[in-house]
């Protein structure tokens, strides 16, 4: 599956504050796998058999749970057998890495949704937008918004950190 996009709008962009790092993140294509077309069991054999079952609210080196009927694979390559309920979504999300010590305080100071505990991943509200948001360390987390959103939310979170002097 070929990506739409090449570039992200927040190319380039970066921002290092006292003891916080933003800055675009690209190491994942993501494959969005939707099985609420399948009734009982099938959705969860269709999600095992191609190696996107994951327990809710975590993510693992390969799969972030969505929803109870969607994931994100991270670099996923799938057959032509299961693209019929799989899209590329890279050109459509964008990753924002967020490092650094005041990682947490910068997250909850907008939402206390987030469990900080590495392998933690979910779809929430954050500054007022539709993000997924993963923990791949205590201070090391990815926040993945369409790409509509992107140069607003890099900003916001920017904005945010300076106001906060972190």
């Amino acid at each position: 599956m070929a990506s739409l996009h090449t570039s992200s709008p927040i190319d380039g962009r970066s921002y290092a504050g006292k003891s916080i790092w933003l800055s675009p993140f690209v190491e994942y294509n993501f494959t969005q796998i939707k099985s609420r077309h399948l009734t009982g069991n099938r959705a969860n054999d269709a999600l095992t058999h191609i190696g996107a079952d994951a327990a809710p609210r975590t993510f693992n080196s390969k799969v972030v749970w969505v929803g109870p009927d969607e994931r994100l694979l991270l670099s996923g390559e799938l057959d032509a057998a299961h693209e019929h309920y799989a899209r590329d979504a890279t050109s459509g999300l964008i990753a924002i890495a967020m490092k650094g010590a005041s990682v947490r305080r910068l997250v909850e100071n907008e939402t206390s949704a987030v469990d900080f505990t590495p392998g933690f991943a979910s779809r929430l509200r954050f500054a007022d937008l539709a993000v997924i948001i993963i923990v791949r360390a205590t201070d090391d987390l990815l926040c993945l918004v369409e790409r509509s959103a992107a140069t607003w939310l890099f900003d916001w979170l920017e904005n945010r950190a300076k106001l906060l002097d972190l």
